[in-house]
């Protein structure tokens, strides 16, 4: 996979059109780091797993 800004571009689109949903697993604070890189490392995960900076 390469970095292409068109691609971007259009999933913002497809997810502001509500036309695909990303899947959220879980959303851990920033300082939780640790926490959600042993929860990836489980193989557990169902969707994205999100970091929150304040």
């Amino acid at each position: 996979m390469k970095p292409s800004g068109e691609q971007l571009k259009i999933i913002t689109e497809l997810i502001e059109s509500e036309k695909i949903n990303p899947v959220i697993d879980r959303e851990y604070l920033f300082e939780e780091a640790q926490k959600a890189m042993e929860y990836s490392k489980s193989g557990r995960a169902k969707g994205k797993i999100i970091l929150r900076i304040k």
